[in-house]
């Protein structure tokens, strides 16, 4: 019981991700907003293994490639930060949320010249129908969203960074994260023109907190602690969460109005999402259910 609600609370600070960095991108360009929010997450987690006692101690290999990792997390939250600051955030939480998963497939099953069966190519099609209804591919003309590319760009960068830290072990992952957020940092610096400290504002920090501690440092832990106690599959079940929650706070925290079309869209990528990870959808069992 704890445990599940360990990764829910985790996956209601992922969705808050999307409207506090919508927020803060009213203060900050995003070289800088990337600067802060790792910092900070990667001190957070220092103290969350300094709690728990675990080990820093990490190989020469896996630090090399939580540097590599790290290269990709900042191209991921550029895209991320720039596409919630041209898009709505709701569209984010949603479109993001359910692509990484499918890109990911996609990207291993060519890698691993894998064959999809046919309960992966509908889940694939489900994934594709949803994607359409999201962005409502009908409506484009010379004056698209380019946030929408941005979130494409996204979720077409996350898989990369996957694949690269998949070989890690499981013990490692609280450690590894440590170094990659604090790698992702300093790379940042590199891009910042004109460095910006977070202004004494109270919406500034508790968004700052928000994203950084809650949605980033947190919500890291309580998925890995997840992962570990109920199985990666089960684990990775609590994720559909996230787009629900990213919508809710989008509508509370910013009046964003809900497009029946996100929802639909959402739904039907959730479901194929579902279906692509292992999971059955037996309906006759469901409805038979006394």
């Amino acid at each position: 019981m704890k445990t599940s609600f360990l990764l829910i609370l985790a996956m209601v600070a992922w969705g808050s991700n999307w409207v506090s960095a919508k927020i803060l991108m009213n203060y900050f360009n995003a070289a800088n907003l990337i600067f802060w929010r790792f910092l900070l997450a990667g001190i957070g987690l220092l103290v969350i293994l300094i709690m728990f006692k675990t080990s820093l101690k990490i190989s020469f290999k896996n630090l090399f490639i939580s540097f590599f990792s790290a290269v990709f997390l900042s191209l991921y939250n550029l895209f991320f930060f720039l596409g919630d600051h041209f898009a709505s955030a709701a569209l984010g939480g949603v479109l993001v949320t359910t692509l990484n998963p499918i890109v990911t497939f996609l990207i291993f099953a060519l890698i691993n010249k894998k064959k999809a069966t046919k309960k992966e190519k509908f889940a694939l099609f489900l994934g594709v129908i949803g994607s359409i209804l999201i962005i409502q591919i009908w409506k484009f003309d010379l004056s698209f969203n380019k946030g929408i590319l941005f979130f494409i760009l996204a979720a077409l960068t996350w898989p990369v960074l996957t694949l690269i830290s998949s070989n890690i072990k499981k013990e490692n992952s609280l450690s590894f994260s440590f170094y990659m957020f604090i790698f992702t940092s300093i790379i940042t610096l590199f891009f910042i023109k004109h460095f910006e400290i977070p202004p004494f504002n109270l919406k500034i920090y508790v968004n700052l907190f928000a994203l950084a501690i809650f949605g980033t440092s947190f919500a890291t832990a309580a998925y890995f602690l997840g992962s570990s106690v109920l199985g990666g599959k089960k684990a990775s079940a609590y994720i559909f969460i996230v787009p629900l929650t990213s919508v809710f706070f989008a509508y509370v925290f910013l009046n964003e109005k809900i497009d029946f079309f996100m929802i639909i869209g959402g739904i039907i990528s959730i479901i194929g999402v579902y279906i692509l990870n292992g999971y059955e959808i037996n309906l006759r069992k469901i409805f038979n259910e006394k």
